[in-house]
């Protein structure tokens, strides 16, 4: 649930926040998720009371998850239907993509609590590993050569979604959501043209697709499709 008027690049004041607001309950379109009780520094509470959840999907998601652990975690999304109407669908803004992502980022560095694991292991997963010192600089072709070709670290986590039809479009929020410093657009929503108006967003779509994601005991994830 974002807001609906600007980006809020300031970090909440988690005390204050859970003193003074509530949730609202269980998620509908374009309602609010939180409401504020008493009172609360003006800022945060017109950042609170414009947040809404929004619907990204277009159609109902009927997926089926499959968890296995041998020998490391192992899962798979795939949607669950007999028929050919299961689609995958989603209709999002630029803002909404980054919090996704944000939310993947987050999860992926969670202590493992699904299976009931040594203790060593749940203090190897809470500190990050030192960066490799041999790498070439992030985004050079050296680093793109780099990781189609190098050798890759053992498998300590594997994801694959497997979906009959799948769709993604992704648009701009309006003009002046974002401050000065606020993220970077996605080279391909760029225009050539002044403004955003003749290329203002990323429409894709697949059948039968499938994505694979892996990550070694480095942490560095590989994404294929």
């Amino acid at each position: 649930a974002l807001n609906k008027y600007h980006y809020s690049p300031e970090k909440v004041h988690m005390p204050e926040f859970n003193a003074h607001v509530q949730d609202t309950g269980r998620a509908e379109n374009n309602m609010p998720p939180f409401k504020v009780c008493g009172k609360m520094d003006k800022t945060l509470e017109e950042d609170v009371t414009n947040r809404i959840w929004e619907k990204v999907t277009q159609e109902p998601l009927n997926l089926r998850l499959l968890v296995d652990h041998a020998p490391m975690l192992r899962l798979l999304i795939e949607d669950y239907d007999v028929g050919d109407s299961c689609r995958v669908s989603f209709d999002m803004r630029l803002s909404q993509f980054y919090l996704l992502m944000s939310i993947w980022f987050s999860n992926m560095k969670e202590l493992p609590i699904v299976f009931p694991y040594e203790i060593d292991f749940l203090e190897k997963s809470s500190i990050d590993p030192d960066p490799p010192v041999d790498w070439p600089e992030y985004g050079t072709s050296e680093f793109v050569k780099r990781l189609k070709c190098g050798g890759i670290a053992k498998t300590a986590f594997e994801m694959a979604l497997c979906f009959k039809y799948f769709s993604w479009q992704c648009s701009y929020d309006h003009p002046n959501y974002y401050s000065d410093d606020g993220p970077p657009t996605m080279s391909m929503m760029r225009s050539n043209s002044k403004g955003v108006g003749s290329k203002n967003f990323i429409s894709i779509s697949f059948r039968h697709i499938l994505c694979n994601i892996m990550m070694g005991e480095d942490t560095l994830q590989r994404i294929g499709a």
